[in-house]
């Protein structure tokens, strides 16, 4: 999964899984959210 360190004051990072099509949403409280399905395009 490629993970990136993101600007806004709200996430912490954002990672993309290709093979599972899964969006990674880390915020700075430390809850993570995860996307299934989501593809490439978004």
């Amino acid at each position: 999964m490629r993970v990136s360190i993101v600007e806004p004051t709200t996430l912490a990072t954002a990672g993309y899984d290709e093979n599972l099509k899964r969006l990674q949403l880390e915020f700075r409280s430390r809850a993570v959210y995860l996307y299934f399905g989501v593809p490439a395009a978004v």
